[in-house]
């Protein structure tokens, strides 16, 4: 199955960036 690198960095960068916010909400 062909896999679009751009579509993955962007869902790496999603998932990075949703950790960050659970962090930022948790530590509130």
């Amino acid at each position: 199955m062909y896999k679009n690198p751009f579509l993955s960095i962007c869902q790496q960068a999603y998932q990075c960036s949703v950790r960050q916010f659970q962090a930022f909400f948790d530590s509130c």
